[in-house]
C-alpha cells in the first residue's frame, strides 16, 4: 500500500537522484541528474523548498518537488514546480494528480498563493497540467 506524505529530501537524495534519472530518461533528456545538494539544504532550511513523497512502506517511489519564494515584481509568495515523477511500477489512474494536489498544499502551507508547473510539450503530463491550470508563458532554454 503506497502513502504520500511531505519529507525532508537530506536523507534521500539519492532515491531522488535514483528516480530522476529514470524520469529524464523516459523523456528523451540525455543528461545525468545529479542534486545540487547544497541547494537544496538552503532552500529546505530556509522553508523555501516543499517535497513530497510518494512512499512503499519506506521506499520513495515517486516525488514533486517545488521551490516557495517571494515573487519579484508582486507582492506575493509563487511556487514553481520543478520535479514530478512516480515510478512506471507504481503509476496508478488519479495518483498523479493526487501527488500534484498534495504538493500544491505543501506550497501553500508555506505561504505560496499560486503554482508554475513546468511540463515537457506534448507530454501526458503537458496534457493534464493543460486542463488544471491556465497557460501564462512558455519557457525557452538556450544553451550559454
Amino acid at each position: 500500500m503506497t502513502r504520500i506524505a511531505i519529507f525532508d529530501p537530506r536523507g534521500r537524495y539519492d532515491d531522488i537522484e535514483r528516480l530522476g534519472q529514470i524520469n529524464l530518461d523516459d523523456v528523451g533528456v540525455n543528461l545525468p541528474c545529479r542534486l545540487n545538494r547544497a541547494a537544496y539544504d538552503a532552500l529546505h532550511e530556509a522553508g523555501m523548498l516543499a517535497c513530497v513523497g510518494l512512499f512503499d512502506g519506506d521506499d520513495l517511489v515517486g516525488y514533486a518537488v517545488a521551490t516557495v519564494l517571494p515573487d519579484m515584481h508582486h507582492d506575493r509568495t509563487i511556487a514553481n514546480h520543478d520535479g514530478i515523477f512516480i515510478h512506471p511500477d507504481y503509476r496508478r489512474p488519479r495518483l498523479g494528480l493526487r501527488l500534484m494536489a498534495a504538493l500544491e498544499a505543501a506550497c501553500k502551507l508555506r505561504g505560496a498563493t499560486a503554482i508554475a508547473w513546468h511540463a515537457t510539450p506534448h507530454t501526458a503530463f503537458a496534457r493534464l497540467v493543460s486542463r488544471l491550470a491556465k497557460l501564462e508563458e512558455f519557457t525557452f532554454i538556450k544553451e550559454l
